[in-house]
């Protein structure tokens, strides 16, 4: 009997295990110029959750333009593989850079070869300027999203976000349009909004919203009537997510320090449900307003919930 109990543990034990499988295949550089490099390869769920990650770079003292990967212990769900290298554009397989039209891949027993990558080079990777910022969501800062910059319809350069969610992006001068990518949100742009001479545009922040919001509404009874902003403190512009537990007319009001009205946000009827907007720190008149300290404040009714916010310029 105790035998038979082993046994049936172990192959418990060994059925549960052998429900992964692995992605490899190989990351190639284009255009390559001849020097050492390295890279990471990420394998995330289609909901945004990372499901394995490796770093690459050439074996030894070797100097080559490709490398082989293998990520091994991924369950066997559809999902999406991304690729980088510094100085080239984050690419998702199969060749593209919006996860929205990215090929999924199914890592079934025992797993899936020849996930293949050819990355470009940026051609603004060597620029004396840039641009920098953060990208993030409700939840707070996300890291491994791509980020590029598009200039006159081509995409100059590109890079990834740190575990903080912030990136830094080398570009010759122009104007460009940045966007952000990443599994699990919508890919966001912020178009013309870096301008770019000789030195970094810093606080080009950028918000990614999930891609799918069943979550927030299947919550939609639990929720709190209440009001937050990110980041705080925060510079240029801040992103102000509510919640309202019922639909009704709201008001959602910027005061200064002295409790003087600065700007409206929003002015209206809304549904019950999570919300989301942006606030560039202007007037109701369209103009900046100075560092200090501000309190946001949304009304339904005979009920109110304030924030405070810091502004740093």
């Amino acid at each position: 009997m105790k035998k038979c109990l082993v046994t049936l543990i172990l192959l418990l034990v060994t059925g549960f295990y052998a429900q992964t499988g692995f992605i490899s295949g190989q990351v190639r550089i284009l255009d390559f110029w001849g020097s050492f490099w390295t890279g990471t390869v990420t394998v995330f769920s289609q909901e945004g959750e990372i499901l394995g990650h490796i770093e690459i770079a050439p074996e030894g003292d070797s100097v080559t333009r490709f490398v082989n990967y293998k990520i091994e212990g991924l369950p066997i769900v559809e999902c999406y593989v991304m690729a980088e290298v510094e100085g080239c554009l984050p690419q998702y397989y199969e060749h593209v850079y919006e996860v929205e039209v990215a090929r999924p891949v199914y890592p079934d027993k025992p797993g899936v070869e020849d996930i293949d990558f050819d990355l470009e080079r940026g051609v603004g990777s060597d620029g004396s300027g840039g641009v920098s910022g953060l990208v993030y969501s409700q939840e707070g800062p996300l890291s491994y999203c791509s980020v590029y910059a598009k200039k006159n319809g081509r995409l100059d350069n590109g890079t990834i976000t740190c575990e903080e969610g912030t990136y830094t992006l080398h570009l010759e001068p122009g104007v460009y349009d940045i966007y952000a990518t990443r599994p699990g949100y919508k890919t966001a742009w912020r178009e013309n909004e870096a301008t770019v001479a000789f030195e970094t545009v810093y606080n080009v922040d950028i918000f990614l919203e999930p891609t799918t919001m069943e979550a927030c509404e299947s919550e939609m009874e639990f929720l709190d009537f209440s009001i937050d902003v990110f980041p705080n403190p925060f510079n240029l512009t801040a992103f102000v997510s509510f919640d309202l537990p019922n639909s009704g007319k709201t008001s959602v009001e910027v005061y200064d320090a002295t409790g003087q009205l600065v700007a409206t946000l929003v002015a209206g009827f809304r549904q019950a449900g999570c919300h989301q907007l942006y606030w560039d720190a202007k007037d109701a008149r369209g103009n900046p307003l100075p560092s200090g300290v501000y309190l946001c404040r949304i009304t339904q009714g005979n009920r109110s919930a304030t924030r405070l916010l810091i502004l740093t310029r």
